[in-house]
């Protein structure tokens, strides 16, 4: 299996290989590309490409997207409106800098649908670098996980989740 990961700063890429009867832990591959503020996204999934093409009898390369994103209540929910939602939540009124291309995560334990986005330009680099691709947020098994942490409907919890230049916060 492969992952790719996309944030602002960096891409990710992981290579999972299956375990052998002689082994305990799966194998993996690990590698990182820095992106300058601004940069050129696709040159580094380029150079991170290699792993996949090296490996080419597998099937879709997995993107997972670490852009910002927001919950809807599955009650508000309407896939035909899901660009224009998120593109009120992170622009307001004002016309994104950037077009974008806008997915979804079903998260049923949440009630909810996860939003999120990634320029349009990237995204139609990264299926002509890599064919067949499925996004998805990292933040929906996170999500999912901290929803299953709430043990009775009168006790509410936050959770916050730090990373090396944001910081996640999800209350339930």
């Amino acid at each position: 299996m492969h992952f790719l990961y996309l944030a602002d700063d960096h891409a990710d890429w992981l290579t999972l290989r299956p375990t052998t009867s002689d082994q305990a832990a799966p194998l993996f591959d690990y590698d990182r590309r820095e992106v300058a503020k601004g940069g050129n996204m696709i040159g580094a999934v380029r150079e991170l490409a290699v792993h996949w093409r090296a490996d080419r009898g597998s099937a879709s390369v997995n993107v997972g997207v670490l852009s910002p994103a927001t919950v809807l209540p599955l009650a508000e929910f309407e896939e035909s409106t899901v660009e224009t939602v998120y593109q009120f939540v992170f622009d307001g009124r004002r016309a994104p800098k950037t077009p974008r291309r806008v997915f979804y995560d079903m998260l049923p334990s949440s009630n909810g649908v996860l939003l999120f986005g990634v320029e349009e330009r990237n995204c139609a680099e990264i299926e002509q670098e890599l064919g067949e691709v499925h996004y998805f947020s990292p933040f929906s098994g996170l999500l999912q996980w901290m929803a299953g942490r709430k043990q009775t409907a009168r006790q509410r919890r936050i959770f916050v989740h730090c990373r090396s230049t944001q910081i996640d916060v999800a209350y339930f």
